[in-house]
């Protein structure tokens, strides 16, 4: 019997006996020995009988002796030599049995798509969500990837590579083998669309969104947007999105999925954008999610609880209201009349006051967790972070950048019996401060009791779309000194993010950043919606 090569340390310092699963080390990370029960694997080639054959990948996932197994031919013998070494010119003649048999490793496909499926699991897996506690949830199988079609594995290496190459600081558009796997994963992509009987299968959906979460992965404002406009039509095109989620779960986690790309590129986009979303007639439609929602994004990497979720599709609903002049949310569609200038005031008032009541501590209580957290402090402390960015961006696209009539309409001042304040800039200031203790920044002018972010905590990958909002609020607030102190620390903290979970687009916003910052140092600041002239995703 030979000795085994362990999977993950891949040196021979065990023999697969069927008694020890794996070498010490690996036994620690819970990886199992490729021949273990299955003994005969690593007996002599040509001693094995015909039920010990090495399984192929697509029975066995946790078949990795693929990887870098060598197979050695049986002990020397004295007559060997004979076989081995004929006289010159002789015709030797080899039978079925003395044919070495093919070996899975032989095929690059396999081996490539083992190595994705490692490199995965060990350090893509942990970036996808915010605790230790669901990296599991996210691992794949070697035997998952192998039956899955071409085209998916292609996309799914696509992504692995990107995710490579960001982590070097490399630009994902200057590597040759990300460009290859990039045009393979469009041809395929567009071989299911061109069949009729294939364009609105699971696997081209499956197909779009994972080629959008590439395209997310490698710009913030590449062409994401037109795969997510293509999952909508065909979302459309079965029945919609509430018949969706109806169906399998794999369906209605897809759905849920797009429509939170939806809602979030619609915070970074200018209002002309916002009329309707992508995926439903009207923003309003988007209440039906209410019961599945704090399911679905619990163990996401941003954890954004329903009510601010909410809070967020309101708010884009309002924008796209004043942009378009339609008045969705008052009973009245008359801009002259005074119910209508009720309404609105009532309407943003309303949203102001439900980010602002919402307690992340409560609502973690009355969740249901399907897993332990080994981190809740920090994962409470993200969900702090959204709440802090979601009404910074609330108050900045709804109340200080307003443009007639509507800067007129809530020109009277707020609650002060709700917000503790009747001063928008005052509010504003209050959860920027916030914001930027949860992320760690200490100053004497910020003595605030809350508790930041742990250092390197799993919890940090979801903070992109915080800091960015962190970031674009540091105007005026504070002396030129300071004001150039906290500017650094929030974009080194974003570059440390997009380090972190491999994603380029929170580079560009990082880039974006340094520009407005530029632009308001020279006295000619752009507002929200002089920055995003299109869509943007900055979540990662």
């Amino acid at each position: 019997m030979l000795g085994a090569q362990c999977l993950s340390c891949k040196k021979r310092r065990v023999r697969c006996d069927s008694v020890q699963p794996s070498c010490g080390p690996c036994k620690k990370k819970g990886i199992d020995c490729p021949g273990f029960h299955k003994p005969l694997v690593w007996i002599n080639r040509g001693t094995a009988s015909e039920k010990s054959q090495p399984p192929t990948p697509a029975r066995a996932c946790t078949s990795f002796i693929f990887k870098a197994q060598r197979i050695k031919s049986s002990p020397k013998k004295d007559t060997d030599d004979v076989r081995k070494h004929p006289e010159h010119g002789a015709i030797v003649k080899r039978t079925r049995s003395s044919i070495p048999p093919p070996w899975p490793c032989a095929d690059p496909r396999v081996l490539q798509l083992l190595d994705v499926a490692m490199y995965h699991n060990e350090f893509v897996a942990p970036t996808l969500v915010p605790d230790p506690a669901f990296a599991t949830l996210f691992h794949s199988s070697l035997q998952e990837w192998v039956e899955c079609p071409q085209t998916i594995q292609d996309i799914w290496v696509l992504l692995t590579k990107q995710f490579r190459a960001i982590q070097a600081n490399i630009t994902p558009d200057s590597d040759k083998e990300i460009c290859r796997y990039r045009d393979r994963s469009i041809n395929g992509l567009n071989r299911l669309l061109a069949n009729p009987e294939t364009q609105l299968c699971d696997e081209t959906l499956d197909a779009i969104i994972m080629l959008l979460m590439a395209e997310v992965q490698s710009n913030a404002s590449s062409t994401w947007y037109h795969h997510l406009h293509g999952a909508a039509t065909i979302v459309e095109l079965r029945g919609g999105w509430k018949k969706l989620l109806d169906t399998r779960q794999w369906e209605s986690e897809m759905v849920l999925l797009m429509i939170f790309y939806d809602v979030m590129s619609s915070t970074t986009c200018n209002s002309q954008y916002l009329n309707k979303p992508l995926f439903s007639p009207a923003w309003a439609d988007f209440a039906d999610l209410k019961p599945r929602w704090d399911k679905f994004i619990y163990d996401s990497f941003a954890p954004l609880p329903w009510p601010l979720f909410w809070s967020m599709v309101c708010t884009n609903d309002i924008r796209g209201s004043m942009a378009h002049f339609n008045f969705n949310f008052c009973d009245s569609h008359d801009p002259g009349e005074e119910r209508t200038v009720s309404d609105f005031r009532q309407s943003v008032i309303d949203i102001l006051q439900q980010i602002h009541a919402f307690d992340p501590e409560a609502w973690f209580n009355n969740i249901t967790p399907p897993l332990q957290l080994h981190n809740s402090r920090d994962y409470l402390t993200l969900v702090h972070c959204f709440k802090d960015a979601v009404m910074l961006y609330t108050i900045r696209t709804l109340l200080l950048e307003l443009t007639s009539p509507f800067r007129q309409w809530l020109s009277s001042p707020l609650p002060e019996s709700i917000f503790g304040t009747d001063n928008p800039e005052d509010l504003h200031r209050q959860y920027l401060r916030a914001l930027l203790r949860r992320f760690g920044y200490t100053s004497a002018k910020y003595d605030i009791s809350e508790v930041g972010l742990s250092d390197g905590g799993y919890a940090w990958s979801g903070c992109g779309w915080p800091l960015f909002l962190a970031g674009y609020e540091l105007d005026d607030c504070a002396p030129p000194e300071e004001m150039r102190e906290m500017r650094e620390f929030v974009a080194t903290k974003l570059k440390h993010v997009a380090m972190r979970i491999g994603t380029w687009s929170l580079f560009n916003a990082e880039a974006l950043l340094q520009r407005i910052w530029k632009q308001r140092d020279e006295g000619n600041g752009p507002t929200w919606e002089e920055v995003f002239m299109e869509k943007q995703v900055l979540v990662g």
